[in-house]
């Protein structure tokens, strides 16, 4: 039967000090079973906490003092983990930040999309308007092109007299025959003149 190095109680199973070859329960010995399985081969080597602070003789508890220079040692860790958790709420808020600017420039980007395609499609429309424009265009040309040999070809037919004066309301086709009858032209059928 075995008793704990610590609490003198029985132990059936823990870690055994190379040292003072005490046994201990796990939690007497400042190790954790998983942690105690893991050391494998240097199982062998193991010291209890008094063997490691060379204090085998004397199975005494550690001083007040000791206690307080370690917690001052751990205050004096834990500074900096303040200042990186002021650093991390930091952090926190500027990614937050990143998120809104990102958020609302996404809706910029869709708002400039939609505009983008009003444009585009406009763009599309005044094309197709220059298009049938352009045709327009070309059919008025030929159109007055038309028209212009037409008229030239109805003024080849023309007779322009001059140095007969007008009057309002005179009838021409007795004034057409009085001027034939002069030069000694026979007169054209009425039907066949267009005044």
């Amino acid at each position: 039967m075995v008793n704990c190095g610590r609490c003198d109680e029985y132990v059936s199973d823990g870690p055994k000090c190379s040292a003072c070859q005490k046994t201990f329960h796990f939690q007497c010995s400042g190790i954790t079973e998983t942690g105690y399985r893991k050391l494998g081969e240097r199982k062998q080597t193991w010291r209890c906490p008094d063997c490691k602070s060379n204090m085998c003789s004397s199975p005494s508890s550690p001083s007040l003092e000791k206690i307080m220079e370690r917690l001052d040692g751990l205050a004096l860790q834990l500074v900096p983990l303040t200042t990186l958790l002021s650093e991390v709420q930091s952090i926190k808020g500027d990614i937050s930040d990143i998120k809104k600017t990102v958020h609302d420039n996404t809706e910029k980007v869709n708002r400039l999309e939609c505009r983008i395609m009003t444009v585009e499609k406009s763009i599309s429309d005044m094309k197709k308007s220059h298009s049938e424009i352009k045709d327009l265009k070309e059919k008025v040309l030929q159109l007055e092109t038309d028209l212009n040999s037409k008229e030239q070809w109805l003024r080849t037919n023309n007779v322009e007299i001059k140095g007969v004066p007008q009057k309002p309301n005179e009838n021409l086709y007795d004034l057409l025959g009085k001027i034939g009858t002069k030069i000694l032209y026979r007169q054209c059928p009425k039907k066949k003149l267009t005044l």
